[in-house]
């Protein structure tokens, strides 16, 4: 028999409460799926069931999902023994079967084990057991990516994941199984009182007609963005808009609210004072309430009707009243406007990045990731990352030869970041060598889709690891005339996202003294296909 179970989720202040009272709770629950398994390396996929089918003792098959965490939910999963090791979890990017691309990996070990691991990284080296059968979860709340087994939590991680999340896998051992794998897309609303919620809907069920029913929703706006939502009838009575906290189910609690009234008209009430009437509205129309650079607007269909001379006070969720049974709130999302650039600056030079000396392999501890920070750096490959070698074995403490090259996987296509440099030049000499400087770029000017973009294996790098850009050197002892010299500059990075591509580059400046290179600046776009700013 197929075991099921039962996830209790209980708010850390309040606990889990026995006795409810009489007014009705709500539920609140996601659109929970089978798994969709695309991208099958060496794996065989038969509805959500995923077995590996290469007879190869090694990291090399897996899949990833076709579904996608937007910002709350989890996927969970079985398997249908304990002697076979795999990696199931969550990844942005799920095109490599490689388990060190797992963001977010439970390892399910062929000596009947769990461990869990990030980007390959230890979490838990043994958090005990497990059998065939056994149902795990990696969740997504609030933004805190949890770890379940049969119910029981194993470990909370201090990674705060930046994109949005698909299911992702390596199967090591043949044979290895994943069962079962649902997914849940989106856990939207918190605090349903009278009212049901599924996904991204909303509906009250209470048989009275008044304002005792609601939900708020469980992410909050903590930079500019906004709220969006439809509803499926105007013949019922309801508002929702942003607001900072929730206060309960009255009207008067929502900050900045769009009016939805049983005769079909739309007006704005902030605080529960009325603003204005603004006209009819339809089942379908699309409404947005947005807070951005101090201002809040209103929008019906993509056209502006109300700029609120009120500032908003961050964070803000979205709230909601309804007051006729059976009205909806339907399609509710929160979305956040990132700015054009988010930049990490050390320009004390204390993050030194270390070179390795290895030109044909790759070194876990080489590679630097633009979006994470300096005490997030944990040195692994990465999609959004590049690596520093130096050529040919040679010790680090001799001057000249060091090279940056972007990760990709040696024995397959090329994968993750391609790199932008200066125009390419000849170093005639023993050994002729095709250098790219860094780039040309002075703050304010952009890094995108206009410079030129390298990957995968020039033809004049002997290595098969990635490729080759940016040739800097320190000054010491440098000996031909022709040598050419950078210490420091730009190298742009392009990596793929969800939804397209992501731009970002790397200021760098040679640290003799730390024995490295200094990362001063390095920053990305998180918007897709659009082109990252140089600071100031």
């Amino acid at each position: 028999m197929q075991r099921r179970w039962v996830w209790v989720l209980c708010g850390m202040a309040t606990g889990c409460m026995g006795n409810m009272a009489d007014e009705e709770v709500g539920r609140a629950a996601g659109a929970i799926t089978p798994v969709t398994w695309i991208n099958l390396d060496e794996a065989s996929a038969t509805g959500s069931d995923l077995s590996k089918t290469s007879s190869v003792n090694t990291w090399s098959s897996g899949a990833a999902s076709a579904e996608r965490i937007q910002r709350d939910g989890f996927l969970e999963f079985t398997t249908g023994e304990s002697t076979t090791a795999k990696m199931v979890g969550l990844s942005y990017i799920g095109d490599t079967s490689l388990y060190f691309q797992l963001e977010y990996a439970i390892y399910l070990k062929a000596d009947g084990r769990v461990g869990i691991r990030e980007t390959g990284d230890v979490r838990v080296a043994d958090a005990g057991p497990y059998a065939a059968g056994d149902v795990f979860r990696v969740q997504v709340a609030n933004g805190v990516v949890t770890y379940w087994q049969n119910g029981a939590l194993l470990y909370a991680s201090s990674k705060r994941p930046l994109l949005s999340l698909i299911a992702d896998t390596s199967l090591k051992t043949p044979g290895a199984t994943i069962l079962d794998a649902r997914i849940e897309t989106a856990m939207f609303w918190d605090g349903a009182v009278n009212a049901a919620a599924n996904g991204p809907d909303l509906v009250k069920s209470a048989p009275n007609g008044t304002w005792n029913a609601g939900a708020r929703s469980i992410g909050s706006l903590q930079v500019d963005g906004y709220a969006e939502f439809t509803t499926g009838e105007n013949t019922t009575a309801k508002m929702a808009g942003l607001s900072n906290g929730d206060g309960g189910t009255a009207y008067q609690d929502i900050d900045f609210a769009v009016y939805l009234k049983d005769d079909g008209t739309v007006a704005v009430r902030e605080g529960g004072l009325s603003r204005r009437n603004f006209g009819s509205y339809a089942a379908g129309d699309v409404f947005r309430v947005q807070a951005a650079a101090g201002a809040v607007t209103y929008a019906r269909n993509g056209v502006v009707f109300y700029t609120s001379s009120q500032a908003p006070s961050f964070p803000l969720l979205l709230d909601t009243s309804l007051r006729t049974t059976g009205a909806t709130i339907e399609d509710a999302r929160m979305v956040e406007i990132p700015g054009p650039t988010i930049v990490f600056d050390n320009p004390d030079g204390a993050f030194v990045w270390t070179p390795s000396s290895f030109l044909d392999e790759y070194l876990p501890g080489a590679f630097l990731d633009l979006t994470r920070s300096a005490e997030q750096q944990t040195g692994a490959p990465s999609l959004a990352g590049i690596e520093f070698f130096k050529r040919y074995r040679e010790p680090l403490s001799t001057p000249g030869g060091f090279y940056f090259r972007s990760w990709r996987n040696p024995d397959g296509p090329p994968r993750g970041a391609s790199l932008a440099a200066g125009d390419d030049l000849l170093l005639d000499g023993d050994f002729d060598l095709l250098l790219a400087p860094p780039l040309s770029k002075s703050p304010g000017d952009a890094v995108g889709s206009v410079d030129r973009w390298r990957s995968g294996e020039p033809e004049f790098v002997s290595s098969r690891g990635g490729a080759q850009t940016a040739h800097f050197q320190d000054a010491a002892g440098e000996s031909p005339p022709s040598q050419v010299v950078f210490m420091s500059g730009i190298v742009g990075v392009r990596f793929r996202g969800p939804g397209g591509d992501r731009y970002g580059f790397v200021e760098l400046a040679w640290e003799p003294v730390n024995g490295g290179q200094s990362s001063r600046y390095r920053g990305y776009n998180p918007v897709a296909n659009q082109p990252v700013l140089i600071p100031p």
